[in-house]
This record gives structure tokens, sequence and C-alpha cells, in this order.
């Protein structure tokens, strides 16, 4: 009878040591699943944005769909040096950062330099 109980308590213990390890195997997953997901936003947010820009006259804006915000600067880029002694100006930084509103410490910022914003 005490082999059984020792056999249980054993079992027991290894299980809670597997069952431990697999919970934070699978929340480490979802966690750079997550990411992945605000990339791919932050990828198309900044991809709608430039193609709608010259439409828009605002430099900052913010959106959200369900519980996923995202925020969209721009700001004056330095210019670009294309080779010693020639700088090229025009050009503006545009900043795209995404969050999930159950997690607001966890952002993802895109950065793309582009031309200025055409005249309509």
């Amino acid at each position: 009878m005490l082999e059984v109980l020792l056999a249980f308590a054993m079992l027991t213990i290894v299980t809670g040591a597997v069952l431990g390890v697999t919970s934070s195997a699978l929340q480490g997953s979802a966690r750079r699943v997550e990411r992945a997901w605000l990339v791919e936003l932050a990828r198309s947010v900044t991809e709608e944005h430039l193609a709608t820009r010259r439409f828009i006259a605002t430099v900052e804006s913010l959106g959200q769909y369900e519980e996923w915000h995202w925020r969209i600067e721009e700001q004056p880029a330095e210019p670009i040096v294309a080779m010693p002694g020639v700088a090229l100006d025009g050009y503006v930084t545009v900043a795209v950062s995404v969050w999930n509103a159950a997690a607001p410490e966890r952002v993802v910022t895109l950065e793309s330099v582009v031309a200025e914003r055409p005249a309509p």
C-alpha cells in the first residue's frame, strides 16, 4: 500500500512539472504569435497610410480595430547623404506604432523614410 501511495506521489510531482513546462512554452508561443500579428498590422497600416497620405492633411493620427490600436506620426527626416557632399532633402519619417489594448506595454513600432507628401 505504501508503494502505491509513493508511486502516486511521484506521478503527481512529475505531472505537475511537465504541465508547468508545457504551460510556459505555450505562453511564450502565444506572445510570439501576438508579436507577429502586431508586425503584420503595422505593415498593413503603414502601407494604407502611404497609399492615402496625400489625401489626408494630418501628420499624426490614431486608429483602432476591435482591441488593436495604432498611432501614425510623420516627422521630417534627416537629409539622406547620397554620396559625400550630396544630401537629399524632402523626406519624412513615418512611424506606425501598434499595440493590443489588453497589453499596452507590448508596442511594435515600424518606421519608414518616404518622400515628402505630394501636392494634391
